[in-house]
């Protein structure tokens, strides 16, 4: 929205206060406001959005959607007769019969006033414009409709978070300046708005010394911090994403350019014919449901535009995808499939170097948690900052580092760009649970509700609660999931997850009838060397105590590229290790190809996510063959990853990564650490397992990680209330089967 650099066109326009209650006035102070406040809470919405055309359908949903048709649209038209003074004669609104947009250069708000002042460095008009503390964003809009009320909670969030951010950023620019002065006023008043100190700062103005690793430990807010507390509701995120303006997204202008496909070979990468980018449009589209029927559709689509246009670099970059997402099947299938994604992607960044979307799906391929990854994923949100997708997969990576604030900040800007694409409301959903945010986790719910399918909505319901540890309600919501539509692949995405939570609950036969009623089991047979109940035949074999051969053994560490063998293969090490057997894990360990990305020649794994993850269960083996040193240095490294996770989080992080973070704890022999853990995880739904990656839950009583814990009350009675509560689940799916 600004494009002058002193100023002075700001403040000349029609000024609009966001912070507080809104106010709109011209520069003489004449008061512009509509009377009534849903007339407000258009205009609201509608500078929010600048330059985007919002339809009335939107609108209607927005503000109306408890009324009847007829009604609502009844009052629409009189919510936009009270806005065309602002349309006719002052510009500030466009109106057709389809939609209404805000002029981007027609007023200037106060979110506009304090990006300016940041952007010059101005400190002083920073500070002078803030808001106090207490005002919230619209404060004078609640109870309106509950479409509206949804919205604005989460940019509430959002617009409070970009504040902060602006005031840290704007901290750390006066300091590199050398304006100690400057920097302590502005800590003060981001400290006002933060009064906890949750904010990470990297450089204080006054900096204390920096505790020792152990010191670090015993302060960590795991500790101290209480689930409801209102201060780890706010949270620092990535500034140049929170100053990025809000668009809804599309088609790119890069695609829009037609041309004869004949001439195609020697003009630009990002043009193609229109019968071209027709092919290329529906396989994005298709893509987006991440199903076995929407991924091969999707390759057809594509192939048939690359025949008629070999040069159009988006087409590759997204062939790249698909091939990356057939390369989640485990063994030579999956191999070739993941050889070929790269190939794809590199070859779309030759013929153009700076296709945002080039560059982001090579992160993904490279991985959420390869450094080189994230890079390039970074690389493609500064290139295009309105691709949901993009967002989503911006997200992903700062969940592999713990960055969960971050994180979350990724998945509410997707979902605000696209709030029907139900893998980022599942992502957005999760990640403020986690950060104990249940009130806007359950506007991403609503929303998709409104705007979504019904599927999407049974979709997310069950994952929800399936990721909440409510099994017997995630598979319910995931059975009505399935009814709700005739889409094979989305129907095949219901029964798997369904039948996942069946064989977690120990219901084998259940389990094996579910999959085997979904018409596309055959596109999981025809492409993997392993069918989902051979998959689960190996965790429950395990659970029986038959433990793969050292031959067995090796040849799945040779698959250790998909993380379902990588959860199996780490059962496998610790039944190997209660069995007396922890050698066979150690040699491979020794070998060159190592063991879930360890090896001892090879000083440092794979990944972060890969030390805290499986870290404990490698020094388990090592520590049962007498190489305890080995095993202390792996565990310490470890612990770093968790402290920078949770310090870069505040310490409020999701439930599995507290699972983790006991299990290195507790091999420690911080004992208080790891129950103290433990206790929080189970509280928000752990289960000792991860259903996504198709982890069983197991005993905590036979993980090596804690067997230190082993006969203290706290853990023991950790113990029973896991074994009760799937027992309960187990008895409340029964009766619903039955």
């Amino acid at each position: 929205m600004i494009e002058v650099s002193d100023g002075t066109g700001l403040k000349s326009r029609v000024r609009m206060r966001c912070w507080g209650e809104l106010r709109l006035a011209e520069p003489a102070g004449l008061d512009l406001r509509p009377r009534g406040r849903k007339a407000r809470a258009l205009l609201a919405y509608l500078a929010l959005h600048p330059g985007i055309r919002i339809g009335r359908e939107r609108l209607l949903g927005l503000l109306w959607g408890e009324r009847g048709e007829e009604q609502a649209r009844a009052s629409l038209r009189q919510a936009i007769q009270e806005l065309k003074p602002l349309a006719n004669g002052r510009g500030i609104i466009a109106i057709d019969r389809e939609s209404l947009t805000l002029h981007e250069q027609s007023l200037a708000t106060d979110l506009d006033l304090h990006r300016w002042a940041f952007e010059q460095q101005a400190w002083p008009e920073l500070i002078a414009g803030l808001p106090e503390p207490h005002e919230r964003l619209f404060a004078d809009l609640d109870g309106l409709d509950s479409g509206f009320d949804d919205w604005l909670a989460i940019e509430r969030a959002r617009q409070n978070e970009t504040l902060l951010g602006l005031l840290a950023e704007a901290r750390a620019a006066a300091l590199r300046a050398g304006d100690r002065r400057m920097a302590r006023t502005l800590e003060a008043r981001l400290r006002e708005r933060d009064p906890e100190g949750i904010m990470s700062l990297d450089d204080p103005v006054s900096a204390p010394v920096a505790p020792a690793p152990e010191a670090a430990a015993v302060a960590n807010p795991l500790l101290v911090q209480s689930e409801g507390s209102k201060g780890g509701q706010r949270r620092r995120w990535l500034v140049t994403a929170a100053l990025s303006l809000l668009l809804v997204g599309g088609v790119s202008s890069w695609a829009l350019a037609p041309r004869d496909s004949s001439t195609s070979a020697a003009g630009n990468p990002l043009t193609t014919s229109s019968e071209v980018l027709s092919l290329y449009l529906a396989a994005r589209a298709r893509v987006r449901e991440r199903n076995p029927q929407a991924i091969e559709e999707s390759r057809d689509l594509l192939e048939r535009a690359l025949a008629r246009d070999p040069n159009f670099a988006p087409a590759w970059a997204r062939l790249a995808l698909v091939a990356r997402l057939e390369g989640n099947r485990p063994g030579p299938t999956g191999e070739r499939a993941r050889a070929e994604s790269l190939r794809h992607a590199q070859h779309a960044l030759q013929l153009a170097p700076d296709l945002a979307e080039g560059h982001g799906i090579l992160g993904v391929i490279l991985g959420f948690d390869n450094a080189v990854g994230q890079r390039h994923i970074e690389r493609a949100a500064a290139l295009d900052p309105e691709s949901p997708e993009i967002q989503y997969w911006l997200g992903n990576a700062h969940l592999s580092r713990a960055h969960y604030p971050r994180a979350l900040a990724a998945f509410r800007r997707a979902f605000e760009l696209d709030p029907t694409w139900v893998h980022v409301a599942t992502q957005a959903t999760e990640t403020a649970l986690a950060l104990g945010r249940r009130e806007e986790a359950m506007g991403y719910v609503r929303r998709l509700e409104r705007e979504g399918s019904v599927y999407d909505a049974r979709l997310l319901r069950g994952l929800t609660a399936a990721n909440s540890g409510d099994l017997s309600a995630a598979a319910a919501d995931l059975a009505e999931a399935r009814a709700s539509t005739d889409d094979l692949g989305k129907q095949a995405i219901a029964v798997y997850n369904r039948a996942v939570i069946m064989y977690a609950l120990g219901l084998t036969e259940q389990a094996q009838s579910e999959w085997a009623s979904c018409r596309l089991a055959w596109a999981e047979v025809r492409h993997s060397g392993l069918t989902m109940p051979e998959r689960f035949a190996g965790h429950l074999a395990l659970q029986r105590g038959q433990i793969p051969s050292p031959a067995r053994l090796a040849e799945m560490n040779r698959d250790r590229g998909d993380i379902r063998v990588q959860i199996l293969l780490r059962e496998v090490v610790g039944r190997l290790i209660a069995a007396g057997r922890a050698q066979d894990a150690v040699a491979l360990y020794d070998s060159p190809p190592g063991l879930l990305g360890f090896s001892s020649s090879r000083p440092e794994p794979t990944s972060p996510e890969h030390l805290t993850r499986y870290g404990p269960t490698i020094a388990a083996a090592l520590m049962a063959v007498g190489r305890g040193r080995e095993a202390r240095q792996v565990l310490l490294r470890a612990e770093r990853q968790v402290d920078q996770g949770l310090r870069s989080s505040s310490g409020q992080v999701s439930a599995h990564f507290l699972g983790e973070a006991a299990a290195i704890w507790a091999m420690l022999g911080k004992s208080d650490l790891a129950l103290a853990a433990l206790e929080r995880a189970v509280r928000t739904g752990w289960l000792n397992a991860d259903l996504r990656a198709e982890d069983l839950p197991d005993d905590l009583g036979s993980e090596p990680a804690f067997r230190t814990l082993r006969g203290h009350p706290r853990f023991e009675r950790l113990r029973e209330t896991l074994d009760r509560h799937l027992e309960r689940e187990r008895a409340e799916l029964l009766r619903a089967l039955a």
